[in-house]
C-alpha cells in the first residue's frame, strides 16, 4: 500500500530552531507522478470525448452567436435594468469564489470523494479562466481599462459549481444551483461587469471541468487530519492507493 500525500493546508511553524529539510527529488516526482496518474490524465481522458467535445463545441456556437448580440444586450440590461440590485448582489457573492471554497472544505470532510472531484472542477476552471483572460485580453463593458472580459470567471464559478454537484448529488442540489448559475449570469451583465458573450463561454468552461472531473474519483481513499503539536498546527490530506 502506497500513499501519497499531496496539499497540507494553514501549515504554521511554531518553534524556532527546528532544521527544515527537503523531500528527496525522487519523492517530489513521484508525488507528481501519482497526481498526473490519479487525477489529471483520467480527468482529461473522461473530459474529451464525445460528450466533452459537444460541450465545447455548443460552448463555442452559442458565443460567436451571442457576440452578436453584446451590444443590445448591454443596452437592455446595464444599470439593473432587468433585475434588481439585490440579484447583483447575489451574483457577484456567488461567484467571487467564496462559496466554492466553502463548498470544497465542507465537502473534502464530510464527503470526501466527491470533494475531491468538487476541488479538482474548481480547480480546473480557475486555471483555464484565468489563462484565457489573459490571452484574449478583451476590454470589460464597463471598464476598458480592465482587459480580463473574457470568459466570465465569476459564471464560470457557478456554473462548475452547479455541475459538479448536480454529478454528485443528483437533480435535488442540482437545480437551485444550476438557477444561482444562472442568476450569476444576469448579475454580471446588468453589473456591467462582463458581455453576454463572456458569460455564454463561461458557462461551458465551467459544465466542462465540471463533467470532465466527475467519473474516477470512487476508489480513491482520502483521509483528512489535523496535524497538531508543539512545532505546528495544520490539516494535511492524505491518499492511499
Amino acid at each position: 500500500m502506497r500513499r501519497a500525500h499531496y496539499l497540507l493546508l494553514l501549515f504554521i511553524q511554531a518553534g524556532a530552531g527546528h532544521a527544515e529539510t527537503e523531500p528527496p527529488p525522487e519523492t517530489v516526482s513521484h508525488y507528481f507522478t501519482s497526481l498526473w496518474d490519479q487525477h489529471l490524465e483520467p480527468t482529461f481522458e473522461d473530459g474529451f470525448d464525445r460528450t466533452g467535445y459537444t460541450i465545447l463545441a455548443v460552448g463555442a456556437a452559442c458565443t460567436l452567436v451571442s457576440n452578436n448580440q453584446d451590444h443590445w444586450v448591454r443596452r437592455e440590461w446595464r444599470g439593473e435594468q432587468k433585475v434588481s440590485r439585490d440579484v447583483t448582489r447575489f451574483g457577484a457573492v456567488w461567484g467571487s469564489g467564496g462559496p466554492s471554497l466553502l463548498i470544497a472544505g465542507t465537502l473534502l470532510y464530510y464527503d470526501p470523494q466527491p470533494g475531491l472531484a468538487f476541488s479538482e472542477a474548481v480547480a480546473l476552471t480557475s486555471l483555464t479562466h484565468y489563462s484565457l483572460s489573459r490571452l484574449s485580453s478583451r476590454p470589460r463593458p464597463g471598464n476598458p481599462l480592465i482587459r480580463t472580459s473574457f470568459p466570465s470567471g465569476h459564471t464560470a464559478n457557478a456554473w462548475v459549481m452547479a455541475t459538479s454537484l448536480t454529478y454528485s448529488y443528483g437533480w435535488k442540489v442540482g437545480a437551485p444551483t444550476y438557477a444561482a448559475a444562472l442568476i450569476t449570469m444576469a448579475a454580471r451583465i446588468a453589473d456591467d461587469r462582463h458581455w453576454l458573450s463572456d458569460t455564454v463561454a463561461a458557462a461551458a468552461l465551467g459544465a466542462f471541468w465540471g463533467r470532465a472531473t466527475a467519473f474516477h474519483h470512487g476508489q480513491d481513499k482520502l483521509r483528512i487530519q489535523p496535524i497538531l503539536s508543539s512545532a505546528s498546527l495544520g490539516m494535511e490530506l492524505a491518499y492511499e492507493f
